[in-house]
């Protein structure tokens, strides 16, 4: 810093040749050599022009000293900037060695890893080719896959279709089941229809002969007619209880949804024997 700061001193040489520039500017000529004590030579001993003298060098030594001044910031900050960049300077250093290290290391690592790639070959070879077996063997299980998938579906499809067939089944037997058990029910029911019906066409065919007897008994001259009255009003009464039974019939014929049983024309028997 003093080797800086001492490039801006000014010498006596250098302060006598600063004085003789402000007496040329001024317009002074110099006698004998630019000597100091020839710098007011030819000036009059009028105040006024060696004070104007006097304003010149103050000015000129101001102007030096502002100079100065600027120079020995210009320094310092130079100085600055030269300590920075040394400091820069040895950080880089050091960090090119480092990266000078590390490059080395990178180097001998990659000459291992080559002779490892290198020993590593023929293993790396039987790899690939495994790898193209497996490769193969992948591609022929998929394709296995994919038909054990379709088959796979087209079971389904076939347990699916056997499910809706089962359940139709199951339905028709359950239809079948209640149809069984609708007519078994019906044939319980005109068994006795059948049964009451007979006894009452029965009755009433006897009841019938006994009138015509009777009637055959009274044309040959016998007074009868109290028992034919009787035979009459038995007849019609169980006449009546006929009637009903045939409607029946006639009703469960004209329906679609009835299923006529044979017994069912059993239910009205006419005179003389006749199935209506």
């Amino acid at each position: 810093m003093n080797d800086f700061i001492s490039c801006f001193q000014v010498s006596s040489g250098e302060l006598k040749d600063a004085r003789e520039a402000i007496v040329v500017k001024a317009g002074i000529p110099l006698q004998g050599g630019g000597s100091i004590a020839n710098i007011f030579y030819g000036v009059s001993d009028s105040g006024e022009e060696i004070h104007a003298c006097k304003d010149m060098y103050d000015h000129a030594f101001l102007q030096l000293r502002e100079e100065r001044s600027y120079h020995e910031k210009e320094c310092k900050k130079l100085t600055s900037m030269l300590r920075d960049s040394e400091v820069r300077s040895a950080r880089g250093g050091k960090e090119l060695g480092e990266l000078r290290a590390a490059l080395e290391t990178a180097l001998w690592e990659k000459a291992d890893l080559a002779a490892q790639v290198e020993q590593n070959g023929s293993q790396i070879s039987q790899l690939n080719t495994k790898i193209f077996g497996l490769r193969k063997q992948s591609e022929v299980a998929t394709m296995e896959l994919g038909t054990s998938q379709d088959l796979l579906k087209n079971a389904r499809e076939e347990v699916a279709a056997l499910a809706a067939a089962k359940s139709e089944a199951e339905r028709n037997a359950a239809t079948c089941l209640e149809d069984a058990a609708t007519t078994h029910k019906i044939d319980h029911d005109v068994s006795i229809i059948a049964e009451q019906k007979l006894a009452r066409a029965f009755n009433h065919a006897k009841a019938e002969t006994r009138r015509e007897t009777l009637e055959e008994i009274e044309a040959r001259g016998v007074d009868l007619s109290a028992d034919l009255e009787e035979a009459h009003k038995l007849e019609r009464e169980l006449a009546l209880l006929i009637a009903p039974m045939r409607a029946s019939i006639v009703v469960m014929r004209s329906s679609p949804q009835v299923i006529l049983h044979p017994l069912f024309f059993l239910l009205y028997v006419a005179p003389g024997g006749w199935i209506l």
